[in-house]
């Protein structure tokens, strides 16, 4: 039962519920539609923050969205349409290519409206490329989670700006709170990390263990630190490698070959961000290409750190320069 009458049934379509800014920001639009009194359905293949969605009362899904093969997109059409109709479903939200082809003509087929969000710059090296993208242009509106991304979609798409709505990606101040952070949560982290009894700065970098997120920069820096006489730091490196063993391997071996064993650590996924921004002394992003956004620098000034961020993307929208952190050149 809708508690108004402007509530909505929306249907969010997104590859997995894993990792990153997209898969996170679905379960924060699903909790906005279940508070107004709609229903928010999730498909998608699932992943680690299933649990968070239906704790809060969201439905689930599985379909195996993460598939760029045509033909598994084409036969994902039919079991959205029998979403749409199973669950009264008033709006489709696709938030990645793939399963948008399959969502878009989903909705189609049952009248109801289609949008996307624009999660990132989606490269596109030649025209059949950009014409997969575009499908994130398909419907009357599309939404920009940056002033950077809304002027990338018109510089691809040359769509009218009017079509293009932005909406900057919020953050739950209520749980980015340094207060809220229990000491025995610090404590435990710490041990985990290999921290304990250690007084040390603590650079943090958060993020898929990918290599334009940077990670491999910040070793650098952190080479160059040792260099200049500065001991007393050790840098965190939080994230999933999400199969990029390759790259796993190169940073170990850069770790190694500046002997940085001491100063650097690969510390795999991190469910708890609040208590890893407390812990933190400094908060980086080092990455290589624009962030669509980039929540980690939002999330880490909520928490009162300060951050260094690559001067180029959504950063620039969410860092003053000088006063809650420093933008360098990436």
């Amino acid at each position: 039962m809708r508690e108004s009458e402007t509530s909505l049934n929306v249907l969010q379509v997104i590859p997995e519920l894993e990792t990153g800014g997209a898969e996170r920001t679905t379960i924060d639009v699903a909790k906005a539609i279940i508070d107004d009194g709609g229903k928010a359905i999730i498909a998608s293949q699932g992943g680690r923050l299933e649990h968070e969605a239906t704790d809060y009362g969201a439905i689930l899904e599985h379909l195996p969205l993460a598939s760029k093969n045509p033909i598994t997109i084409q036969r994902n059409i039919h079991p959205l349409t029998e979403i749409i109709k199973a669950y009264d479903i008033d709006l489709v939200h696709a938030r990645s290519r793939a399963p948008a082809w399959s969502a878009y003509y989903a909705a189609k087929q049952c009248d109801i409206p289609y949008i996307a969000t624009y999660h990132g710059t989606y490269a596109a090296g030649n025209p059949v490329k950009r014409a997969y993208n575009a499908i994130m242009t398909r419907g009357p509106k599309v939404i920009a989670n940056s002033n950077f991304i809304a002027e990338h979609i018109q510089a691809e798409h040359h769509i009218p700006q009017d079509r293009i709505v932005t909406i900057p990606r919020g953050s739950d101040f209520s749980s980015l709170d340094p207060q809220h952070v229990p000491q025995d949560d610090r404590m435990a982290l710490r041990a985990k990390w290999r921290l304990t009894n250690d007084d040390r700065t603590i650079i943090f970098l958060p993020g898929r263990l990918t290599r334009w997120k940077g990670q491999s920069v910040l070793v650098k820096a952190a080479a160059l630190l040792r260099r200049r006489g500065y001991e007393d730091f050790v840098c965190i490196l939080a994230g999933d490698a999400q199969g990029r063993d390759g790259y796993v391997n190169e940073l170990h071996r850069l770790i190694d070959e500046h002997y940085l064993d001491h100063h650097v650590h690969i510390v795999g996924h991190c469910s708890d961000m609040p208590t890893a921004y407390a812990l933190s002394t400094l908060v980086i992003s080092a990455s290589t290409q624009p962030e669509a956004f980039g929540r980690i620098a939002v999330e880490a000034q909520a928490m009162a750190k300060p951050v260094i961020v690559s001067d180029h993307g959504g950063s620039r929208e969410t860092v003053i320069h000088g006063e809650t952190g420093w933008r360098v050149a990436p």
